[in-house]
């Protein structure tokens, strides 16, 4: 009963919570207001137009644009705003090209960017991920998500990880959206299920709360006929990776926007209901209570661009409601109420907005009068009202008190700017300041020339004083030319043949080492680990010889034998260049001709599914087989294909539950621990990926192996019980016997251990894999 009661008592909770309040009428938006209103200008325009592109503002204060859709498909041109110079620039572009992605800054400065749309024009949804360092201009791959995700949200949660919800895996709606949740390790550069959505959902907002806890509002879910149903709000708890149902807003929405304010709450405004028009109703989310409050109402608008202001408030721009919108309208938290902004320089919608650190707000591309435009403008909400004037200045450069200065001129000649105000002045002399020589400020911006010392003396601090010179010797010098401490010159003399002056003017030692590779031999075949051996003299001896493939360094030796240890698995598979650089006592070095040798490892291949076993496969002996995706879900719960995924279908599965919310065993690799080909006798690893339960003390894994294909006997191995609910690997070694391979996991919900049993929420799973002679 209590597992029934566990699992099902989240739709009381939403039902409960959506009847808890419903709208009042509040005042709609007004026509003025006594703050100051935005200010738009324009700046530098983008290289390429797009749409469905995302604006990342990076920790030095530029903003990174990435992907869309422009004239030709989806885009991987990236550019960079500086708002210094008002100028986008374009930076090194995407693998992909990409539209409806996410673009999220990591706490360490990265930029994470998660799936989309790709192909020109769109072909399909992609679960590839690209990683930006704005530190070096360049991307590399992440890794890819478990499935694909467009039209999706990702949100930086407290400890840098980075949540990912549902959105659709399809390029048509009727696909219905998804439920699937992903959390992505920065640390790890890995991903994991957590708890799926209660409903399938895209186009949603997702805000992270002051507690940490994300706010999912708004979006559709799609049946099979494309007809769409707007779907509640929930909360994601990071700490208990658990959802759960919150009030409804009293409008389904999307295409809407949301933004945290400062008391903590979540102000959704506009959005569009599909066909049925755009919304002018505004409401407020109470995270401490889980309820929707109305309040003050805007021009309806779908698709517009927004941003939370420095003081608090909320901008809201552009859209569209029946056209293109130019006007703006401010949202102030502390009397509830709307006020009318200035327009925009050009009508847009689906455009993209970001805050600047000066607090003014880009606005860029986007749908302008029929046509993607590459149209960009800055808006500021600060009305200049100094002068140097009002401020009695006249010199130097003030504040404007909307972040900028002004320039109020120079003074004359005879004159001295003090505190911006210009005053008269009277220069000082050599004589009043008890200088004799050099060069000093007349305290009016001038120079005085104070004279030359005579002699032997020197200028000190601007004061003539007595010099006896220093000798090479004094000074440690035996070679090279040296300042004498009075104006003169020493020559310390010249080095013998096979030396040269160092910098501290000391003879050194000036002929390098002679160092080669002397194994492996150029063209050497090699695998796992390789002693790569340097011959290396000098006439001083050679002190250190470091070791490097390619540019990468992997040790060094002090000899009197110089060799290191490669484990060329740490490379892939190739040809790599070996060379050795030597250093002698004097600190001359040398570096070796390179040796080209091939690696040639095993590796772990990725299964695909075999139509006649019906189960995956990997038919070429390698260091490991790997079901990748194959095996995620459980019969008919999740993505897995060709379920049950048993020999034949002998074993079917549990369809009880729902997908990551109850058991299934969603991967299975096998391995050679020492990273040679599976063979028989080898030890080999099975590293098992399941999904548990939240009460997860009943869960059970059971594995085995059989050396027929055709009529498997199958041998227990063990029993491995998970250690937290959710998604997690389960690991077991053992001796690989001969004959042909196969393995089964078999992840219950209590009963007892056997190959084959029925069980509601039991998974079964084989993985037939290849071995070597």
């Amino acid at each position: 009963m209590f597992r029934l009661l566990t699992r099902f008592s989240l739709v009381v909770l939403a039902v409960s919570f959506a009847s808890g309040c419903s709208p009042t009428e509040l005042p709609q938006e007004s026509e003025s207001s006594s703050q100051s209103q935005p200010l738009s200008v324009q700046t530098g325009s983008l290289n390429v137009a797009r749409t469905s592109f995302t604006l990342t503002l990076l920790q030095d204060g530029t903003v990174l644009v990435t992907g869309g859709y422009g004239w030709g498909g989806n885009v991987s041109t990236v550019e960079r705003y500086n708002p210094a110079t008002g100028q986008f620039d374009l930076a090194a572009s995407l693998a992909n090209g990409r539209s409806s992605h996410t673009a999220t800054l990591l706490q360490d400065g990265r930029v994470l960017v998660v799936g989309g749309f790709v192909g020109s024009p769109s072909t399909g949804v992609t679960n590839t991920v690209e990683i930006y360092n704005p530190v070096t201009g360049t991307w590399s791959n992440g890794a890819p998500t478990a499935v694909p995700h467009a039209r999706h949200t990702a949100t930086l949660l407290q400890d840098g990880r980075v949540l990912v919800v549902a959105g659709t895996n399809a390029l048509t709606t009727t696909a219905g959206g998804s439920t699937i949740c992903e959390i992505y390790n920065p640390t790890t550069n890995t991903w994991s299920y957590v708890a799926s959505l209660p409903k399938k959902r895209l186009d949603h907002t997702a805000t992270r709360l002051l507690s940490g806890k994300v706010l999912v509002a708004g979006g559709l879910e799609y049946d099979l006929q494309g007809s769409p149903t707007f779907v509640p709000a929930v909360e994601f708890d990071p700490v208990t990776s658990t959802w759960t149902p919150r009030a409804s807003p009293f409008t389904g929405r999307t295409r809407h926007q949301a933004f945290l304010m400062g008391d903590g709450s979540v102000l959704l405004v506009g959005g569009t209901q599909e066909g049925t028009g755009t919304f002018n109703e505004a409401e407020l989310y109470n995270p401490v209570t889980g309820t929707w409050s109305a309040t003050a109402t805007m021009n309806g608008r779908a698709d517009a661009v927004g941003a939370v202001l420095a003081d608090g408030r909320v901008l809201v721009a552009g859209g569209y409601e029946g056209g293109y919108h130019a006007s703006s309208a401010i949202y102030d938290p502390s009397t509830g109420a709307w006020s009318a902004g200035d327009p925009l320089l050009i009508a847009r919608y689906m455009s993209q907005a970001v805050r600047l650190n000066d607090g003014r707000v880009l606005v860029a591309s986007g749908y302008s009068n029929g046509a993607r435009t590459t149209h960009a403008e800055l808006i500021s909400t600060c009305t200049v009202s100094v002068t140097c004037a009002s401020q009695g200045k006249n010199c130097g450069t003030i504040p404007d008190g909307c972040g900028g200065t002004l320039n109020c001129g120079t003074c004359g000649s005879g004159e001295l700017c003090e505190a911006n105000v210009c005053v008269t002045c009277t220069p000082t002399t050599c004589a009043q300041e008890g200088k004799n020589c050099g060069s000093i400020a007349d305290g009016c911006g001038g120079t005085l020339d104070c004279g030359a010392c005579s002699g032997t003396d020197v200028c000190s601090s601007n004061v003539c004083v007595s010099c006896t010179p220093t000798t090479c010797a004094a000074q440690g010098r035996s070679c090279g030319t040296l300042s004498d401490g009075c104006g003169g010159t020493l020559s310390c003399g010249t080095c013998s043949e096979g030396s040269t002056c160092g910098s501290a003017g000391v003879c050194l030692e000036a002929t390098p080492p002679t160092v080669s590779v002397s194994s492996p031999s150029s063209g050497a075949v090699v695998t796992g680990t390789v002693a790569i051996q340097a011959s290396a003299s000098d006439n001083v001896g050679v002190v250190r010889t470091d070791f490097y493939v390619g540019s990468s360094f992997i040790g060094s030796s002090t000899g009197p034998t110089f060799s290191v240890s490669w484990n060329s698995a740490s490379v892939a598979n190739g040809n790599w260049v070996l060379t050795a650089r030597a250093f002698d006592a004097a600190g001359n070095s040398a570096t070796s001709a390179g040796v080209t040798v091939l690696v040639s490892n095993p590796v772990v291949v990725m299964a695909t599914h075999d139509g006649t076993l019906r189960v995956p496969r990997c038919s070429t002996p390698a260091a490991g087989c790997d079901s990748g995706t194959l095996l995620v879900g459980r019969g008919p719960l999740g993505p897995e294909p060709q379920a049950p995924n048993t020999l034949q279908a002998s074993c079917a599965d549990g369809t009880a539950g729902g997908f990551h919310n109850d058991e299934s065993l969603d991967r299975l690799v096998i391995s050679t621990t020492d990273n040679t080909v599976l063979a028989a006798g080898k030890q080999v690893r099975i590293d098992a990926t399941v999904w548990a339960f939240s009460s997860y003390s009943s869960d059970m894994l059971d594995l085995y192996y059989a050396t027929s294909l055709s009529n498997p006997a199958w041998t227990f191995l063990t029993t491995l019980t998970p250690t937290r609910a959710g998604s997690q690997t389960l690991s077991h070694t053992f001796t690989l016997p001969t004959g042909a391979q196969v393995i089964r996991g078999r992840f219950r919900y209590g009963g007892s251990a056997a190959p084959c049993g029925v069980g509601s929420y039991t998974d079964h799973d084989d993985l037939v894999f290849a071995t070597s002679p």
